[in-house]
């Protein structure tokens, strides 16, 4: 798609908007009147081997813009491992197909971000390398050290030597020998003396300082020089103007380090605190804060007008503006816009990307903003990871958002229930229908596509776990995730795809009667019978997330059932059915010999994944409730099917306690099923498995006792 279409030009626009309203210290972009699609980019790197120095680079937008990188070259040559005359090797300019890979250029950045980053690449000290390892470029600024007892050794004293009065130094022993002359210096507390400035043709102009008694042999010299890199740059571009920009003008000079540079202070903050003789009357400070005078409605016209980061910085500093920020979510609301169009929610319908792998019988999203249209025009079919997917589902947001796309929802659902309710190709042509849903075939009414979304729900837990299995420690005998940022991104993520599939059942539940009586059916059924959802089939054993979800927001849309009442129901099926699953003589010794204490200890062994994920789908099910049946489900519209603050650092608290869980105690403490009896439990146990009905009976009421926190009386050790 040509970057003339509307869409794309409106996002042109709005970046260009940013890149003049947001200016950043060190980026200036000048357009090419003649084609808005070229631009002049001067970088001046605030650190690294061109720190201060002005550098020109040519800007094309190409015409697939933005799902293709813009085109940049360099206008000089600089000494750069990564450029060749013009051409710049860098992974930001290279648009990426390899699967897995999340580096390189992404559709999601806006022109001011691209060259932020591009800012970064060239004020980097190191660049890494694809051959691996990085290549090593200094500061433009060498400074060095040599002692006076040194100084008559070499004819250039601020270049480093290799001799010392003991010898040839290697270049670690220099690296080493600077290193703690440099921290004398540093240590030394009297105020440097400056020598006679020190010209040279190669070098340029050397500044000279010293420390210490004069003449002494511990007496430190510092010099300072540009690096020849940077020299060589300078040159490289001196004597050169651009005639599409001010660039190598007075109004843009070279060097920004100059006295008379305007860009010297760029960036930097005023420390006067009062106005001087022929300061604008709008410098004078006040002398008391006027804000208070303003309305919410003057403050939050302003907040229209600042960039996000002066408004997170404006709250901190005034914490009625902030509180004003938060309730009207206006930070979220900015972020709450397609990652490839920048359309904002208001103006299009707005979803996420879905991918099913057949093999797996996953369902998965990295919940990227996506809008319709990119996804139908513009063909965008990757995340911002890089990540493919198959399938659009519009999200719910809020009320007006979901009615306007209230047909495209259900549209996208039926869509992807449809695939995921198809057996898996490859396995079929050998006769194994493996995923497949039972109730493939009997898809009566529109809602009942809604299903999927309980089994993408789960899958979302589920993932959540191996994410956490696979940031524990493996060396910890109780294996609890101990990367806390990777945990508390996984989680975050989590919760926040589970809070927005929740919302969107909810509206879907109002929207829809039949789907709301289905739900509550269906949980009604399983609180009073668990036994009638339970099985042994592996597409049966599935399910018992999805009925978490189901009984999560039948909790939620009517309140009648109580937690305590699908908490039992939960671990009575759960337990149930994979004890099951255990071969017979395990099931047998556990009821013949229960009171022996390593016959349950390999029990929980066996059974620990399986617990575990009991435990997960307990935790997401208390979250959710606890937090939404006080405030109410209204509170998910208000903010835009994001969950409440604190709920992902809550998670990450339940996950930690979860896999410090290692025996059958802490496992009923922590799903707390209501002391399940054994009749409870043998009542579970389909009547037709009369040959296995009776070892299991033993078993399963050994289960029920120790569930009360204590071992069976021996009336059921031995019967």
């Amino acid at each position: 798609m040509a970057t003339t279409s509307q869409r794309c030009l409106a996002r042109l626009y709005r970046d260009l908007e940013e890149l003049h309203e947001q200016p950043y210290p060190g980026v200036a972009v000048f357009i090419d009147d003649a084609d808005f699609r070229e631009f002049c980019l001067v970088l001046t790197p605030p650190a690294g081997p061109w720190k201060d120095l002005a550098l020109h680079f040519d800007v094309r937008l190409p015409p697939d813009w933005p799902r293709d990188p813009p085109s940049v070259s360099s206008t000089h040559s600089l000494n750069h491992p990564n450029l060749s005359g013009r051409n710049i090797c860098c992974d930001l300019l290279k648009r990426h197909n390899k699967q897995g890979y999340t580096g390189g250029y992404s559709p999601t950045l806006t022109l001011r971000g691209f060259f932020l980053q591009f800012l970064t690449f060239f004020s980097s000290s190191s660049v890494e390398q694809e051959s691996g390892g990085s290549a090593q470029l200094g500061d433009a600024i060498i400074t060095t050290y040599i002692t006076d007892r040194d100084m008559g050794t070499t004819s250039t004293p601020w270049e480093p030597s290799r001799r010392n009065p003991l010898g040839h130094l290697s270049e670690s022993g220099l690296r080493d020998q600077q290193l703690h002359l440099r921290s004398k210096w540093k240590a030394d507390g009297r105020q440097a003396r400056t020598q006679p400035e020190i010209r040279t043709v190669s070098d340029g102009r050397i500044t000279h300082k010293t420390k210490g008694a004069p003449h002494c042999p511990d007496c430190i010299h510092q010099f300072k020089r540009r690096s020849r890199r940077w020299q060589e740059a300078y040159r490289s571009i001196s004597g050169w103007s651009c005639t599409k920009c001010p660039y190598g003008t007075p109004d843009l000079p070279l060097d920004a380090s100059t006295a008379n540079s305007p860009m010297k202070d760029a960036g930097t903050t005023s420390t006067r605190t009062h106005a001087e003789p022929g300061d604008p009357l709008y410098f004078v400070p006040p002398l008391t804060c006027s804000l208070h005078l303003f309305n919410d409605d003057i403050l939050l016209e302003i907040a229209s007008f600042l960039p996000s980061e002066s408004i997170i910085t404006f709250g901190q500093a005034y914490s009625r503006f902030q509180g004003l920020m938060t309730g009207h979510r206006i930070i979220l609301l900015r972020d709450l816009r397609c990652f490839f169009l920048k359309t904002p929610v208001n103006h299009a319908i707005l979803g996420t990307g879905v991918a099913f792998d057949e093999d797996s019988r996953v369902l998965s999203s990295d919940f990227d903003w996506l809008s319709l249209e990119a996804f139908e025009s513009h063909n965008i079919r990757k995340s911002i990871l890089k990540r493919e997917f198959r399938f659009f589902l519009p999200l719910a947001f809020n009320q007006s958002h979901f009615e306007r796309a209230k047909e495209e929802i259900w549209k996208r659902v039926a869509s992807i229930d449809a695939a995921v309710r198809q057996p898996n190709a490859r396995l079929s042509l050998n006769g194994i229908h493996e995923g497949q849903d039972p109730q493939a075939e009997t898809r009566d009414q529109p809602h009942q596509a809604f299903n999927v979304l309980y089994k993408m729900m789960n899958d979302i837990v589920v993932s959540l776990m191996q994410t956490c299995d696979n940031v524990s420690d493996p060396q910890g005998g109780s294996r609890v995730p101990n990367t806390q940022p990777a945990l508390l991104n996984a989680s975050e993520r989590a919760v926040i795809s589970y809070c927005h599939l929740m919302h969107l059942l909810i509206c879907a539940c109002r929207a829809e009667p039949l789907l709301l009586q289905d739900v509550q059916a269906r949980a009604g059924e399983f609180l009073q019978s668990p036994r009638s959802t339970s099985g042994t089939d592996r597409s049966t054993a599935n399910n018992i997330g999805e009925l978490v979800v189901v009984v999560t927001l039948s909790l939620i849309m009517s309140g009648r059932p109580s937690k305590q009442d699908s908490r039992k129901a939960l671990f009575l099926q759960a337990v149930v059915r994979h004890v099951r699953r255990i071969s017979a003589p395990s099931i047998s010794g556990l009821g013949i010999r229960v009171a022996r204490k390593d016959t349950l200890t390999n029990l929980f062994a066996r059974l620990k994944v399986t617990l575990r994920s009991i435990m997960f789908q307990a935790a997401f099910l208390d979250l959710f409730i606890e937090a939404y049946r006080v405030i109410g489900i209204e509170a998910l519209d208000e903010s835009y099917g994001f969950p409440e603050a604190g709920l992902p650092e809550k998670m990450v608290k339940e996950i930690k306690e979860i896999y410090r869980v290692n025996n059958w105690d802490g496992f009923f403490a922590k799903v707390r099923p209501g002391k399940p009896t054994p009749r409870e439990f043998s009542s579970e146990i389909p009547h037709s498995d009369v040959a296995i009905k009776r070892t299991e009976h033993r078993g399963l009421a050994a289960l029920a006792q120790l569930s009360r926190h204590r071992f069976p009386p021996p009336s059921l050790i031995r019967r």
